[in-house]
């Protein structure tokens, strides 16, 4: 997360204005992508299938991203001593920190998302597609890019049915329909947070000042459990907060003020 920080400083606190920033169509990709099981009942709100939805496209680029950079990606780990750290963990660092570089490659790979969304939503036929044509041994994605191809007008079809859902990247990957909403969601998140903790995120500020963590996104990431849980007791928040204020940004998204104690 790159934040616009202000800071105003006194004996007892600071203070930190945030505007979430402005996003632009970079690059990215994944690493050993599994889509969730699902059943049909899953989602009783749109919602939860949206969110879901964007999470589910962010680990299938991260995944991927991850791939095609694998020889940067494995310098990264060893060069920030990451080796015995979960793998997901390290391959959300790398997107974010090449984060201009992952913006683009989802941009560029959006298509392939669709295509894969599409072929797994046709498994039987896909697999039929597949073996019918002898490309077994192909890389899948070419496979499900061929395949959406060969099935050009359903799967024109697919996609336009789902454009206003999540389920297929049409570079809108939020609520607010301008490709903001994921990260918004998580800066208000994060920044909540590390403010509700004021006392002790204060205290991870200075502990952790030399070593690049003394933010709200590593503070919220080391606190895991406690931060989802932290989410989903706050589940509604984001969404009535950006319907209900009165303060957005003057490049249109909500911006955050807050007081933190030192």
């Amino acid at each position: 997360m790159s934040l616009d920080h202000n800071y105003y400083s006194s004996d007892d606190c600071f203070y930190w204005s945030y505007k979430p920033e402005e996003h632009k169509p970079d690059d990215h990709k994944v690493v050993d992508y599994k889509p969730e099981e699902h059943k049909p009942d899953d989602h009783k709100d749109h919602s939860y299938d949206y969110d879901h939805h964007t999470k589910d496209k962010d680990e299938y680029h991260t995944s991927h991203y991850v791939k095609d950079h694998k020889d940067d990606y494995d310098k990264y780990v060893k060069d920030h001593g990451y080796d015995g750290r979960d793998e997901r963990d390290n391959q959300k660092d790398y997107t974010k920190d090449h984060k201009d570089d992952y913006d683009k490659y989802c941009n560029d790979h959006k298509d392939d998302y669709n295509a894969h969304k599409y072929a797994e939503d046709h498994k039987g036929d896909y697999d039929k597609y597949v073996k019918d044509h002898g490309y077994d041994d192909r890389d899948e994605r070419d496979n499900q890019k061929d395949y959406a191809k060969d099935h050009k007008d359903d799967y024109d079809k697919y996609c336009n049915d789902h454009k206003d859902d999540g389920k297929v990247a049409d570079g809108k990957d939020q609520k607010d329909g301008d490709g903001h909403y994921a990260q918004d969601k998580d800066d208000y998140y994060t920044s909540h947070y590390a403010n509700d903790h004021k006392d002790d995120y204060s205290q991870y500020v200075v502990d952790h000042k030399d070593d690049g963590k003394a933010d709200y996104d590593h503070y919220a990431k080391d606190h895991k459990d406690d931060y989802d849980k932290y989410c989903n007791d706050h589940k509604d928040d984001y969404d009535h907060y950006a319907k209900d204020s009165t303060h957005p940004s003057t490049d249109g998204h909500p911006s955050y003020d807050h007081y933190v104690i030192a």
